[in-house]
């Protein structure tokens, strides 16, 4: 655990050095740090209720790039007393941050919960106003009097398919109250909150309708929990709107759990109900996606172009299900069916030269070698273009073309106040802020000052953000940012301990996190490495080791450990196979297993392509190229599929 610290010492050490070093010409390195102690001091004072002394310090940090944030916390302690003129200017002198906007904002609340609601209504700016704040201005409105200007604006908020804040309530309420809604309007409604699953909703608005409809809004939110009682088809006989979109829904939904049933009833609606042809076709459609996804090609699909692009699913669908039976011939049809964008794809330039080959044998006119459209693609440093090269016999290509800025470059964007915030707050712990400063910031930059800022942001340490950055400067082949290489012992170390390849665990953590140790996912999985806290209790189980305390994850010398023990375990699992371990890492080793039991061998390039989950396709694609590259750039370079894997 001594160990553990000083190298995370060691590291906040360094970025520590780099921040004094890139400041210098703004103050020296002991003045730097006192000030930053004098900050911390400043909240900590404010934390804990010793307004003199946060008064006493601010004073003394004018010149302090974080100021303008206690400057923000002073404000907030008199918020009940600023006037509109007060919030205006604090907004003009501190414009270039995003904390100009949070005040006003703060103020905004802060009168709506005083019911200050003359000045609230006076102040209101509609732009970018959120549902919350659309709903108290219309409820000031209607308590001012202009009720018919506050109920005509209350439909856009009605009509989405999920709750609005409680704010909303009441606003509702009253326009219910006012005779403003009726059953069309309370049946969009209900459309969308089964569209999203939003049962709760779904069920009050059922019984918002009148007596007449009630019986069919029932029946429509029954039949979103459970599409199968659309294959009831003597249950759904009038020929109403209604009944259409209960069914059409049902169907739907049904398609992509049980096609053959979907198909069945739907030949039934077919004849007994008047559907528009729109709505035909997109229920055709859905059954053929449903069916292509099951491995069968509907001779029958609809393929012909149209404006909502669902023409481009139904072929996705087709080609995915004909590259699940290796039918070479229906592979490459498919393709040049798409339209000429859509076909010049990296995805489908790789499935096309695949094609290709497979039917090089079977027929006479065989376009040469050089036409192939892999020729072109080998030089892309992506998943498909590292697979065309090695099928060229090809080294794969990386592109690299990484130029730091100069530094009169650098220094210009050094000399932004938004950027020394940036680096400021990232140095004290505070990446929220900061994250904030870098959206606000980089609004304002050209593609060359986004180049200076990621180079900067690179410099500090923060890995995540300078990634990102580098995509906003278009720096695609920059690949000392978009692929560094932090925490090289400890790689190195558990490589050495597990056998797992370097460049397979730097792989997996640019893709988890882009190394961002604090790193927290929906799903609760954490840090470097997106651990979940059982996995991780299990991993060290295994290995023989106390179980981790969830909060240690955030370590990266400890996620780093266990992530490669679980790598170690998986890879054993399936016999030294990234491909199958990515996806075991992704979406579980259960379902991979499945899947393996499921569908038949086939070589490891389809059977990537036909993973059921687009996240887990997309990972295990990035995986494999992302270890490719630092295989090459960390001196470790290796072929992109081994012959096992392949």
């Amino acid at each position: 655990m001594i160990a553990v610290r000083l190298t995370l010492a060691g590291m906040r050490a360094r970025a520590l050095a780099v921040l004094v070093v890139l400041l210098s010409a703004h103050a020296g390195a002991d003045e730097l740090t006192d000030k930053r102690q004098q900050y911390l001091r400043a909240l900590r004072s404010l934390d804990s209720g010793q307004i003199e002394a946060f008064h006493a310090a601010k004073a003394q940090l004018v010149d302090y790039p974080l100021f303008p944030y206690l400057d923000y916390q002073d404000h907030l302690l008199r918020l009940n007393h600023l006037t509109a003129v007060d919030v205006a200017a604090f907004r003009e002198r501190w414009n270039d941050s995003p904390i100009a906007d949070r005040l006003y904002n703060e103020w905004m609340d802060d009168l709506a919960r005083r019911g200050a609601w003359d000045v609230f209504m006076d102040n209101y700016e509609a732009d970018g106003a959120s549902a919350d704040r659309q709903c108290t201005y219309l409820r000031a409105l209607d308590r001012n009097g202009q009720t018919d200007a506050a109920m005509a604006a209350v439909a856009p908020l009605w009509l989405v398919g999920t709750s609005q804040p409680r704010s909303c309530d009441a606003l509702f309420a009253r326009w219910i109250e006012q005779g403003q809604v009726n059953n069309r309007l309370v049946w969009e409604r209900l459309t969308l909150a089964i569209q999203t699953r939003s049962w709760d909703l779904a069920r009050y608005l059922a019984g918002l309708l009148s007596v007449e409809l009630r019986k069919q809004g029932d029946l429509f939110y029954r039949v979103g929990r459970d599409p199968s009682l659309v294959t009831d088809t003597a249950r759904f006989t009038a020929d109403d709107t209604a009944t259409r979109e209960i069914v059409r829904l049902g169907i739907r939904r049904l398609a992509s759990n049980d096609p053959d049933a979907a198909a069945t009833a739907w030949a039934v609606y077919r004849k007994t109900l008047s559907f528009e042809p729109d709505d035909v076709r997109i229920i055709n459609q859905d059954l053929t996606i449903a069916k292509a996804r099951r491995g069968t090609i509907d001779p029958d699909a609809d393929l012909s172009p149209s404006a909502d692009g669902r023409d481009l699913l139904v072929q996705e669908a087709l080609i995915l299900a004909a590259l699940t039976n290796k039918d070479w011939p229906n592979v490459e049809a498919f393709i040049m069916r798409l339209n000429e964008t859509e076909r010049a794809k990296q995805r489908w330039q790789y499935w096309l030269g695949r094609a290709q080959q497979a039917l090089a044998g079977a027929r006479d006119n065989t376009a040469p070698p050089t036409e192939s459209p892999w020729i072109a693609l080998a030089n892309d440093r992506q998943y498909y273009g590292f697979l065309a090269a090695e099928a060229l016999g090809q080294r794969p290509a990386l592109n690299d073309s990484s130029t730091r800025p100069e530094p009169d470059a650098i220094n210009a964007m050094l000399q932004r106040p938004p950027m020394q915030r940036l680096m400021e707050l990232y140095a004290i712990g505070d990446r929220a802020n900061a994250r904030r400063e870098w959206a606000k910031l980089l609004q304002s930059l050209d593609l060359s000052q986004r180049a200076a800022s990621a180079y900067i942001i690179a410099d500090i340490g923060w890995l995540d953000l300078s990634i990102l950055a580098a995509n906003a400067a278009e720096l695609r082949d920059d690949l000392s940012l978009r692929f560094p290489s932090p925490y090289t012992q400890t790689f190195a170390k558990e490589s050495r301990a597990t056998a797992v390849p370097i460049s397979y665990l730097y792989g997996v953590a640019r893709q988890e996190s882009a190394f961002a140790p604090a790193a927290r996912s929906s799903a609760g999985a954490l840090g470097l490495m997106q651990l979940m806290p059982a996995t991780a209790a299990a991993t060290a189980r295994n290995a023989g080791e106390p179980t981790p305390v969830t909060n240690t994850l955030f370590n990266p010398v400890v996620n780093i450990h266990i992530a490669s023990r679980h790598l170690a375990d998986l890879l054993e699992r399936y016999d030294g196979n990234r491909v199958l371990v990515a996806a075991a890492y992704n979406a579980g080793p259960h379902r991979v297993d499945r899947w393996l039991r499921d569908r038949p061998a086939r070589p490891a390039d389809i059977w990537i392509e036909t993973i059921p989950f687009a996240e887990t396709r997309d990972y295990v694609k990035n995986v494999l190229a992302f270890a490719y590259i630092y295989g090459q750039r960390l001196g470790h370079p290796t072929k992109f599929l081994d012959a096992d894997e392949r």
